[in-house]
């Protein structure tokens, strides 16, 4: 009989042991908003200063360099006017648009090494299927503006043959035209989904 107390007095402590252990794991979790707000908090200065250094070079640039006057500011604020006059004068070129988007996709999935088994592009969306995919992949058409790019490659291998510095202006016109409209109908897509 010793023994059968002893075996019940060590499954009871075994058992009392894994029970504390347990709720020390469930007094320990955080949540996870806590954790994103307790982080929030703690990029507020740096988000700070670094607002205040841009203004603050910003202004500098200005005042004292004539940014207003220099030649890429009137590219990005006419590419920005002519957006403007596109977005709500045109109509959106939604097809143009998700082709892109799409494209750049299978793009990185290639650099990535992987294989793309179907492509789809509508004017209600579109997607691939792959069988790759990572943080690259999926944000490649926010960092890696794909016109703008085919601009350039456009413009370097027509500049192989001939002279066109005369027109490296309207390089900068229709990159800037393209960035801007890039990033707007980014900004736009994502608050209408947001809706």
């Amino acid at each position: 009989m010793v023994t059968t107390n002893r075996k019940r007095r060590k499954l009871r402590s075994a058992r009392s042991a894994t029970e504390k252990v347990g709720e020390l794991d469930r007094e320990i979790a955080i949540p996870v908003r806590w954790l994103k707000q307790l982080i929030a908090v703690f990029l507020i200065p740096p988000a700070w200063i670094l607002t205040r250094a841009f203004f603050s070079c910003f202004s500098q640039a200005t005042v004292n360099h004539a940014f207003w006057a220099s030649e890429e500011f009137w590219f990005f604020a006419l590419g920005a006017i002519l957006w403007l006059i596109t977005f709500f004068g045109l109509p959106k070129p939604v097809l143009m648009y998700v082709f892109g988007h799409e494209l750049t996709h299978v793009l990185w999935v290639w650099i990535m090494g992987g294989r793309v088994t179907r492509f789809r592009v509508g004017s209600e969306g579109g997607h691939i299927v792959t069988d790759r995919n990572n943080f690259w992949i999926s944000l490649a058409p926010y960092f890696f503006p794909i016109y703008s790019l085919i601009i350039l490659a456009f413009y370097g291998g027509i500049s192989v043959f001939w002279d066109l510095s005369p027109f490296h202006r309207w390089l900068f016109g229709a990159d800037w035209f393209y960035l801007d409209v890039s990033r707007n109908v980014h900004r736009l897509d994502a608050l209408e989904r947001a809706n």
